[in-house]
């Protein structure tokens, strides 16, 4: 069950005991605890259909606030069975008082769905939707029933129950893209209301494929009136998405992002196009979705699937406008998304700002110049190692080598270059070697270092 207050719901809460529960003409009782839910408004009551009878005619449920000793009523009087009543093994039951007068009505919905008219329109995926009104949702619902459902250019009409939702707000409708033609073309949805006879129109026209569009598989829609005029309108979303200019910062995986607005959230979508290789070391991808509009935003959480060959992920910033009203919002992260990296997260959420900055500074290169003195047996075969320090911060450990050549030989300069976020001005370099090798000793002359952003020099003798 899922019990709803005024003050929030419970979440999902499997009934169970040490006992064969749910026979008939028993009583079960059972316990949770939750935050105060405040005055209970509905509840909602499901089985998972498994076991060898699993049809189920439920008298009512009564849930009882342990700390008040109020009880809240719930009548259903129903089957929660495939093959019985309407089939539906979900039921939505309104709060009643204790003489049983109902306080928040039933209300029965129709849905009629309309494949579009194109080639390959039509889908055997498993079709799911959810509606959105001022007073809740329906939580998500498969829209099943017999014979070929959503062919090319056919209205598919279905029906459910719940708590009365008030003035339908949105859907959101999407497949599963199971089947071996998963691709649809949904033409439009029409919910009508069988107690006041009042319809909502889902204009769509859009196609639900990876290999179409833009890729979705799930939508949401706001109502419509008749003329087909939005009376919630539909955003368009750019979202651009800086990977850092640091080694390895690039990643193989999959990657999703959220949106959360004042008006509610994007769900989560996978970021793709029709490019190959995404989120490459200093790259800058671009993305885009529709959304009803979730008003101003405030915040993201991206994230990655850890797959692939290279998973760990340097992400620099996310940039989203909102195309409808051009505005746009800045989440600067300079962090590691990678499991052996940073804090191990390959998730993050992160704030809005109305500025744009740099999450990672950019890189500077640094040429280094290694004289070797011009003395008998200078050179050495060790592996030589340099850290480089600057106002604004230090190289770390580089270590000096090259596959061209033998290094650090007599009276011979070699050349080496790294890469760092500018150090500022030089103020000293620590510099040695491993003592590896059959002649390890070495005459240092002096060391060159050449910031190639502004070419100065910086001499260590």
């Amino acid at each position: 069950i899922q019990v709803y207050g005024k003050s929030g719901n419970s979440g999902e809460v499997k009934l169970s005991s040490g006992k064969n529960n749910f026979e008939r003409a028993q009583t079960d009782v059972f316990g949770f605890e939750s935050e105060d839910l405040g005055d209970l408004i509905k509840l909602r009551v499901w089985h998972d259909n498994s076991g060898f009878s699993a049809g189920w005619m439920l008298d009512k449920i009564i849930v009882t606030n342990l700390k008040t000793n109020s009880k809240t009523f719930f009548l259903c009087g129903r089957w929660l069975d495939t093959k019985e009543d309407d089939k539906q093994i979900v039921r939505e039951l309104p709060a009643s008082n204790e003489d049983g007068v109902t306080l928040a009505p039933m209300t029965n919905y129709k849905i009629a769905v309309t494949t579009g008219d194109r080639r390959g329109a039509g889908t055997d995926a498993n079709v799911f939707i959810t509606l959105y009104g001022e007073n809740g949702d329906s939580g998500q619902r498969k829209l099943d029933g017999p014979g070929n459902l959503f062919e090319r250019a056919q209205t598919d009409n279905f029906g459910f129950e719940c708590v009365d939702l008030g003035e339908i707000k949105k859907l959101r409708i999407g497949h599963d893209n199971s089947g071996f033609g998963a691709a649809w073309f949904l033409d439009k949805v029409v919910i009508t209301n069988e107690k006041t006879g009042k319809q909502y129109f889902f204009l769509s026209g859009k196609w639900f494929a990876k290999n179409e569009d833009d890729g979705q598989i799930v939508r949401e829609m706001p109502a419509q009136n008749a003329d087909g005029v939005a009376s919630v309108p539909l955003n368009k979303y750019k979202i651009t998405v800086f990977t850092a200019d640091r080694r390895g910062a690039g990643t193989d995986a999959n990657v999703y992002l959220t949106l959360f607005g004042t008006a509610g959230d994007s769900g989560k979508r996978k970021l793709e196009n029709s490019q190959r290789n995404l989120f490459e070391r200093g790259a800058r991808d671009e993305f885009g979705f529709e959304a009803v509009d979730l008003g101003e935003i405030e915040r993201i959480i991206i994230g990655h699937d850890g797959k692939g060959f290279g998973a760990g992920w340097f992400l620099d910033k996310v940039v989203v406008k909102s195309e409808t009203l051009g505005k746009e919002y800045f989440f600067i992260c300079g962090r590691w998304l990678d499991k052996s990296e940073d804090d191990g997260q390959i998730e993050r959420e992160i704030k809005a700002q109305i500025q744009d900055g740099n999450g990672a500074p950019p890189l500077v290169g640094y040429k280094v110049e290694v004289v070797t003195a011009d003395r008998r047996g200078a050179g050495t075969d060790a592996n030589v190692f340099i850290q480089v320090y600057g106002k604004s911060g230090n190289s770390g450990e580089v270590k000096l080598s090259s596959a061209s050549k033998d290094t650090f030989e007599r009276a011979q300069t070699d050349v080496f270059g790294f890469e760092s976020e500018d150090l500022g001005d030089l103020t000293k370099i620590r510099i040695g070697h491993d003592n590896s090798g059959f002649s390890a000793a070495w005459l240092l002359d002096k060391v060159i270092v050449t910031n190639l952003k502004n070419n100065s020099k910086t001499f260590f003798l």
